[in-house]
């Protein structure tokens, strides 16, 4: 559990740092899509991760 939130953690690090990043320089539609898009990609990233057994690992 401690790995899964440390995770947790450094990735919506990540998100507010990049999303910050793009405000200031890009316009707001391609900040929101890219955030949609990283939101889709961990979703996904997520639910393989669940479904993988710890032998994969």
């Amino acid at each position: 559990m401690g790995i899964a939130s440390d995770n947790a953690v450094y990735i919506a690090r990540c998100l507010v740092d990049l999303g910050s990043m793009l405000a200031a320089s890009v316009s707001i539609m391609i900040m929101i899509e890219l955030k949609a898009l990283d939101g889709l990609f961990l979703i996904y990233f997520s639910v393989e991760a669940l479904r993988a057994r710890n032998s994969s690992y």
